[in-house]
């Protein structure tokens, strides 16, 4: 029973720990027929001045690498009220974004989604 509880408590522990508020995501389907998904990512800085942002080359459970960044297309960063920040291509997998002081960044992006 006490490990039950502890294993529930754990992940609030952790979030709590954290401090941070979520990123929050909107997701819309502009062109079904093209397959196209557009992401909208509103994401706290929490102060800090530069923000580095992955994306995953595997998936849990299969041993194949799927690169799903280079389905990604027009890849922008703004301020809460529209103004364009810097962002680069660091890695095949990774962006970095200047926060100019921002307390959140709004990150948006077009996804090829034809994979199965």
């Amino acid at each position: 029973m006490f490990l039950r509880i502890l294993l529930f408590l754990c992940p609030l522990i952790v979030f709590a720990a954290a401090g941070r508020a979520p990123i929050r995501y909107t997701l819309s389907f502009p062109d079904t027929q093209a397959h196209a998904v557009e992401v909208e990512a509103t994401i706290p800085t929490a102060g800090h001045a530069e923000l580095t942002l992955f994306m995953p080359v595997w998936t849990p459970g299969s041993y194949l690498v799927r690169e799903y960044a280079r389905h990604i297309v027009e890849l922008t960063a703004t301020t809460a009220e529209g103004v364009a920040l810097p962002a680069a291509k660091s890695a095949k997998n990774r962006w970095t974004i200047s926060t100019q002081g921002s307390a959140e960044i709004r990150v948006r992006y077009r996804l090829y989604a034809r994979d199965i």
